[in-house]
């Protein structure tokens, strides 16, 4: 997907600036279709261990405020919730996988 990777590939050369993500979001205006695809994008990267759990959660929280939480798709949330709920957890990337690749299959509950 081109709109995630002119997201990722500055956000991670930039070492997580939230500034990438401001501007790519003012950019590309992205649409609530274009947010579930991408957040499904993060999780797949995460998941096939592209990115880390800091990036990948990091990214989430920095579209989150950008796309409004009031008007953020479902989809979208979902990942970032998902995210979210690791946050504080010791080894979050090892945790935070299987999650993630359930709610990539659909079966996340």
């Amino acid at each position: 997907m081109v709109l995630f990777e002119e997201l990722l590939g500055p956000y991670v050369s930039s070492e997580l600036d939230p500034a990438v993500v401001q501007r790519w979001y003012e950019t590309h205006r992205p649409s609530a279709q274009d947010l579930c695809a991408i957040a499904e994008a993060i999780g797949a990267t995460f998941v096939a261990g592209g990115i880390s759990f800091v990036t990948a959660s990091g990214l989430l929280n920095q579209l989150m405020p950008l796309a409004d939480f009031e008007k953020a798709p479902g989809q979208f949330w979902e990942y970032y919730i998902a995210f979210e709920n690791f946050e504080t957890s010791p080894n979050a990337d090892a945790f935070a996988r299987p999650v993630i690749a359930k709610l990539l299959s659909g079966s996340a509950s």
